[in-house]
């Protein structure tokens, strides 16, 4: 089992959990004292190729500085669809 995790706001930590290669990815929310926030499976696992696409577009957004209001609104480039 693989486990990256962050600190962040009202001291929570994000956990993402992956049990195996290529496998679907866990996102929990855990308090301070260990409680997890409810998410539906819809929401609770990211599947291999989303999560790819996930960082793919990140880097794309960043390598471009293309401005984004949640990844970097301070970016440069308008993208237009």
């Amino acid at each position: 089992m693989n486990i990256i995790s962050f600190s962040f706001n009202n001291q929570q930590t994000l956990k993402l959990i992956q049990r195996r290669h290529d496998g679907a990815t866990l996102i929990i929310v855990e308090d301070a004292d260990g409680s997890h926030e409810p998410l539906n499976d819809n929401e609770a696992f990211i599947s291999p190729s989303d999560f790819a696409m996930l960082i793919n577009y990140f880097r794309y957004i960043k390598s471009h500085d293309c401005r984004h209001n949640f990844i970097n609104p301070n970016g440069a480039n308008i993208e237009t669809d």
